[in-house]
């Protein structure tokens, strides 16, 4: 628990040097902040009187879920910041060297209504996943899996974000219509954003697509 403590604030140390230097500022955190260190005021006092190791694993982790998605997601707007060139044509032209036409997919995807259904159920349920988990692994005292799924999507997640900023993509969708987590990502590779809130940070970051990467790790 410590060291998973450890990543995280050294990762939010790095994410503030790197806003202050090039002048982007991220604002209100102060309820994630709260929320964090309420739950980790739980671990911490169950792991100190030593009354509950599940409901100090239940304290730590869920703080851990809530906090490092927070830090991670600031990470994505900096990494959006080296404003490097859209690799978008090369992706598609690998794409097509594959026999993978993404329209063609997206299009059998749309025509049926109830795949579609059950595919965006299952792209929404990864939050239910995640306190479902976090819950049966503490209460099972089963902490090695907690903390290997922890690591898993820590580490996932900063490869995910470095590969975004040096080989940045916006997806082959914005051709029919521009998301708005598309537009701030734009509008944080002109320039146009330079301060962002947390309850306005969306997920900026098409490839690689670090919803894949939850995929393959709660299995």
């Amino acid at each position: 628990l410590e060291l998973a403590w450890s990543a995280i604030a050294s990762v939010a140390l790095v994410d503030g040097v790197w806003a202050y230097r090039i002048g982007f500022s991220f604002r209100d955190f102060w309820l994630s902040i709260f929320f964090v260190g309420f739950l980790a005021g739980i671990g911490f006092i169950y792991g100190y009187t030593g009354r509950n190791e599940s409901f100090r694993d239940l304290g730590h982790y869920f703080a851990l879920w809530l906090a490092y998605p927070v830090v991670w997601n600031t990470y994505t707007y900096l990494a959006a910041t080296l404003r490097l060139p859209l690799c978008d044509n090369h992706f598609c032209a690998l794409d097509a060297s594959m026999g993978f036409y993404w329209y063609d997919w997206a299009y059998f995807i749309h025509s049926h209504r109830l795949l579609n259904r059950i595919l965006f159920l299952a792209y929404n349920s990864i939050y239910l996943q995640t306190f479902v988990f976090v819950t049966y692994f503490a209460l099972t005292r089963n902490r090695e899996r907690n903390r290997e799924i922890l690591w898993i999507t820590m580490l996932g997640g900063l490869v995910t974000v470095f590969i975004s900023g040096v080989a940045p993509a916006i997806g082959p969708h914005t051709k029919l219509q521009i998301p708005e987590w598309t537009k701030a990502f734009l509008a944080v590779c002109s320039g146009a954003i330079t301060s962002v809130g947390i309850a306005d940070m969306q997920g900026i970051v098409a490839f690689p697509s670090f919803h894949t990467v939850l995929a393959v790790a709660f299995i």
